[in-house]
């Protein structure tokens, strides 16, 4: 049976916290994913459910039309439209702060939901003094920029002409054997503040990137970042496309051949 695989991309440092999903008014067995730590490289944590065709079923399975109500501990709940293609696979849903990424199986982008409703504004308001909070609190050594693989190909990743790490590759995501499948590989990247020490790091300015995927064209792009140096960043790799978020999940950048 085909599933689908929820991961929650949001940091947090308060132990327990994390998302409950309630799939089709089936308040009785929500779905509930703890936040990720930077003791673990902030690699998502996940949870996944059966997918089957068809209108809404008793419980909480995802059917090809579906009603999703999404509650944080630092945000106003969010309703979602959350309808699936009709291929039948797996698919894989990253539950970024205001919206979701759906991708498939292969890699491929699927599309993003935003919510029904004014939650995510309403959110964002309700994040501004945490947001101020945190900045006062900022380390003052410098931060990274962690560069997940979310495709099931493995890449090498190129930072302003040196490959990151030497000589190596970025895995692709865990396969369908592994306990936690599409849970994204990663490499932390350096910051630095000059472009004079950017070769295999992130510096503040534009930096030069580019991906090269097992038996793929390698496509290059450019990263900017003008964030105070001790923020750690998130540099989501998919297939064709790329994201960059801060640790509250915010986006900052980011390339969608789609315009999507």
């Amino acid at each position: 049976m085909a599933r689908v695989f929820i991961f929650n991309p949001l940091v947090t440092s308060r132990p327990g916290a994390g998302q409950t999903i309630i799939v089709n008014s089936d308040s009785a067995e929500p779905y509930f994913i703890r936040y990720t730590y930077p003791t673990n490289k902030y690699v998502p944590l996940s949870t996944d459910g059966p997918r089957i065709p068809g209108p809404p079923p008793r419980g909480n399975a995802f059917c090809d039309a579906n009603r999703l109500y999404v509650t944080k501990p630092d945000a106003v709940p969010a309703s979602y439209t959350f309808d699936l293609p009709t291929d039948g696979g797996d698919v894989i849903a990253y539950f970024f702060r205001d919206w979701i990424i759906l991708l498939g199986q292969d890699g491929g982008y699927l599309g993003a939901y935003l919510p029904d409703d004014t939650g995510a504004e309403k959110a964002k308001v309700a994040r501004r003094a945490t947001r101020r909070a945190s900045a006062l609190t900022a380390p003052k050594s410098n931060g990274s920029v962690f560069v997940f693989n979310v495709s099931p190909l493995s890449i090498q990743f190129s930072a302003n002409g040196q490959t990151v790490p030497l000589n190596g590759r970025i895995k692709a995501w865990d396969d369908t054997t592994n306990s936690k499948p599409y849970t994204p590989a990663v490499q932390v990247v350096s910051r630095v503040l000059n472009q004079s020490d950017g070769p295999g790091h992130i510096f503040n300015g534009r930096n030069a990137i580019k991906i090269s995927p097992d038996g793929a064209s390698p496509w290059p792009f450019d990263l900017t970042v003008a964030l105070g140096i001790g923020l750690d960043l998130f540099l989501y790799v998919l297939r064709d496309r790329w994201l960059l978020f801060k640790a509250d999940a915010e986006e900052i950048g980011g390339f969608n051949p789609d315009g999507a």
